[in-house]
């Protein structure tokens, strides 16, 4: 954050140089866009660290083509979905409506041009006699604010929009990790980095992908930075976290690829990755209770910064039910805004994602696809989701949205088996995650973690095959589908069959009454009907819907009572006692 002091120094060198001119042409003209372009002028040459000087242009009162060009590596601001951004110390920082006012503040006092040519009996007043010093009014700083927003030179919408640039990386301490096809021939630049040398686990020597620490600059689109550096030997793996894990899979036959899961998530997540591959993926952690599944999250959760400078977070827990609006509503416009920022999204306790009835918004996200927001009583926008995803939850869910094979092709399960509470060593939790925890812990989780992401992008962008986690995945596609478990147990399937619409609606709620289920609407059961290749239309002699290619089985058609599959004595209303 900059002082008011520094700006108004800005400000008031550039007024001098103003003032030293002969050309009048060249004093502002009163009003809030030439406020507005004072300000953004003195915000880019405080940023600017031995740019070019400013100079003078002739023909022209607008101040902002006193600014560096667009694509100029001394121009310091861009304006970017409705935030201002400024670029120091290797990324750039988003600055609030709010720090914008407060800055705009700076301008209280500085001289500015007062009004139009006067004739006098001396002749026509100096432009220098006519200035005055600026007054600001609340309303004066939020419509300078709201102007610098808008003010077309500066835009440059598309420059940090995460889909702009084939290449990924992240912003340290000591340079640009970044992560490309190719190594550039760039000082420093070795292909021996650590965690990314040939003899790396899953890095040949043919690797498509490596990783490369380079310079800062303002082209790298960063917007955080991690405060690590990247080491110029290897640091060993996060022993501490590892010990975590396999405590967590003991005893099962997947452990090193639940693990290796793991760590390519987080590779993933560090270097812009995670919704950029064609495997893109969130992860569940699903199973018992004090399975070390909220250790895993905490632990990756301290390796981001929580907000960034506007205040903006950066780790959010949000669960993808508030992703999709119930019907009639328009909430999720709402609660989709603070993922525009968003690097990591944890959320520890999935519900039972009631609203996720259509996949669309889901798999947008988790892809990196555009989507709209707005904030409440604001004017909608459009940005590009980047962050990665991490779940939890002790059961599995019970919904079928549409376009569900889409929806379950997003997810890579990692079951957890086991209780487990970390090392006897520690005392409790807290103690615990401290042990985890610790900069230098945090630090070699970083490289080990790029290990993975690099794995990954040079495995045709795939996660590491995990067979539990399909299984599990294909035992949620049966429980999140009604309709399909239906057909199999009460229907008969041939070209041949018809039967009445209304017979198999009845049926179908009669089905679900049994099991449990919600029925939803007649129409949405019909939709879904045709969305199975099963057409519903209307009989001519019949006048009524009828269901093309389907039946419901009973005694008359050669198939048994689909009723005669549940044992009414049995405990629960879901009793299946045929073997399916």
């Amino acid at each position: 954050m900059y002082q008011y002091q520094k700006i108004n120094r800005t400000i008031d060198n550039f007024i001098s140089s103003v003032l030293s001119s002969d050309k009048q042409n060249l004093v502002p003209k009163q009003g809030h866009e030439s406020l507005a372009g004072i300000f953004l002028l003195a915000l880019n040459s405080s940023l600017s660290k031995g740019g070019n000087p400013i100079e003078m242009v002739d023909g022209s009162c607008d101040f902002l083509e006193l600014l560096p060009a667009i694509n100029s590596i001394d121009r310091r601001v861009k304006v970017s979905e409705g935030s201002i951004y400024t670029y120091s110390n290797g990324y750039w920082r988003s600055h609030s409506q709010t720090q914008i006012r407060g800055y705009i503040s700076g301008l209280q006092g500085v001289l500015t041009y007062g009004g139009p040519d006067k004739i006098t009996n001396n002749g026509i007043i100096s432009w220098k006699d006519r200035l005055k010093p600026i007054d600001l009014r609340d309303r004066d700083k939020s419509g300078i604010a709201n102007i610098c927003l808008e003010v077309e030179p500066i835009q440059d919408p598309t420059f940090l929009d995460p889909s702009s640039s084939a290449s990924g990386g992240v912003c340290l301490k000591n340079g640009f990790l970044s992560i490309s096809r190719r190594l550039p021939a760039s000082p420093g630049v070795s292909a021996a980095s650590p965690g990314v040398s040939a003899a790396s686990p899953g890095v040949s020597a043919a690797s498509k992908y490596s990783a490369s620490l380079i310079p800062h600059h303002p082209n790298q689109r960063a917007t955080y930075r991690l405060e690590h550096e990247w080491p110029s030997e290897d640091p060993g793996e996060p022993t501490e976290f590892l010990e975590h894990l396999e405590g967590c899979y003991k005893g099962d036959s997947d452990s090193a690829e639940k693990i290796a899961v793991i760590q390519e998530f987080i590779g993933l997540t560090i270097t812009g990755f995670a919704h950029r591959i064609s495997g893109a993926k969130c992860v569940l952690l699903q199973g018992v209770a004090q399975s070390g599944k909220s250790i895993i999250h905490e632990v990756v959760e301290r390796l981001f910064p929580r907000r960034d400078s506007a205040g903006n977070m950066l780790v959010l827990s949000q669960s993808p039910d508030e992703w999709a609006s119930p019907a009639g509503t328009n909430s999720a416009d709402f609660k989709l805004m603070p993922m525009r920022h968003c690097v990591l999204n944890s959320c520890r306790e999935l519900p039972d994602w009631k609203h996720l009835r259509r996949a669309e918004s889901f798999k947008k996200i988790i892809t990196g696809d555009p989507v709209s927001c707005r904030p409440p009583g604001g004017v909608g926008i459009t940005f590009f989701p980047h962050a990665g995803h991490l779940f939890s939850n002790n059961h599995i869910g019970q919904v079928a949205p549409e376009g569900s094979e889409g929806f379950f092709r997003r997810f890579a399960i990692v079951e957890h088996n086991r209780s487990f509470k970390g090392v006897s060593a520690a005392k409790d939790k807290v103690e615990y995650i401290e042990y985890l925890t610790t900069p230098e812990a945090l630090h070699r989780l970083m490289v080990w973690g790029v290990k993975g992401a690099i794995r990954v992008l040079n495995n045709g962008e795939s996660y590491t095959e995990l067979p539990s986690g399909e299984h599990a995945l294909q035992s949620w596609r049966d429980a999140a589908d009604p309709l399909g478990r239906f057909i199999e147990e009460a229907c008969l399937v041939s070209s041949e069959h018809e039967q009445k619409f209304s017979f198999v609606w009845s049926e179908y709620k009669a089905w679900c009454e049994l099991t449990e289920e919600d029925a939803g609407r007649r129409k949405d059961f019909e939709l879904a009907l045709i969305r199975r290749k099963f057409n519903v239309v209307v009989h001519d002699k019949l006048n009524q819907k009828m269901a093309k290619g389907i039946t419901i089985r009973d005694s008359s058609n050669a198939g048994s009572n689909w009723r005669k599959l549940y044992d009414e004595t049995a405990p629960s209303p879901r009793r299946l006692k045929a073997v399916r």
